[in-house]
């Protein structure tokens, strides 16, 4: 666009120039203004969201400070926090970034875990690496956290065992068995048995004379040779079943 010399056309072109400069600045404001709403043009500066990271989501120092007040809070494994941080709007990528700038000690959370998180019915050390292992923390963090928690597995495993022997007149054998379900090593589970003192020919008996009064046997009478398989099925020794074959009274 020209504008001509003549006198009266230079007000006019000057109005006409001002105004496109005008149209220019307020097209050009609007886009500033649209890319910023849209996080485009947001600073992505250390300073502001404590991290290098030019490519962070614009609450990245919320998550951050989320995420330490998470782990501060109590024990908590990579994957719950992980979690955690989903469930506020972060993508998996963004959570993991964010945990792994914080140099958290997963040893020692699942180590914490174990002693503050774990039921008290976790009757053996296996029982409380499956419970850290389901919290998320992998077999060597779950490993470390029960075998350095401050439980005495061998007065659990003795508390169990005393619990079964008191539900029913169970053989030697049966409950050592039943320890060892429960997640005991043998040797514990034997130790623990042991430690009862337990009178196992007094079982035998209490479990033939159960043999002898079931309803089953009420037209015919068991035979010693019947009872005397029933009780080695069920773990008792020779000795401790000729013993209860002495004691039981016939129906």
């Amino acid at each position: 666009m020209r504008c001509t010399n003549l006198p009266s056309s230079k007000p006019r072109c000057h109005q006409l120039w001002v105004g496109i400069g005008l149209i220019l600045v307020l097209i050009l404001g609007v886009g500033l203004w649209t890319l910023t709403t849209r996080g485009v043009l947001l600073p992505h500066s250390s300073a502001e969201f404590g991290s290098e990271d030019s490519n962070v989501e614009p609450n990245y120092r919320a998550l951050r400070s989320l995420a330490q007040r998470t782990v501060e809070h109590g024990a908590i494994s990579h994957s719950s926090l992980v979690a955690v941080l989903t469930e506020h709007g972060a993508s998996r990528e963004v959570s993991k970034e964010i945990i792994d700038s914080l140099d958290i000690n997963w040893i020692h959370q699942a180590h914490q875990a174990a002693e503050t998180l774990a039921p008290e019915h976790l009757s053996s050390q296996q029982q409380l690496i499956d419970f850290l292992k389901r919290q998320g923390f992998n077999l060597e963090e779950a490993t470390y956290g029960a075998t350095n928690a401050a439980i005495d597995w061998e007065q659990r495993a003795i508390t169990l065992a005393q619990q079964y022997v008191d539900r029913a007149p169970f053989s030697r054998v049966v409950v050592i068995e039943r320890l060892k379900h429960n997640g005991f090593t043998h040797s514990q589970s034997v130790r623990a048995v042991d430690q009862l003192g337990v009178e196992w020919k007094v079982h035998a008996h209490e479990r033939a004379q159960t043999i002898v009064n079931n309803t089953g046997f009420a037209a015919q009478p068991p035979t010693r040779e019947f009872i005397l398989n029933m009780l080695d099925t069920q773990g008792f020794t020779e000795a401790e079943a000729q013993y209860a074959l002495g004691q039981v009274r016939k129906r």
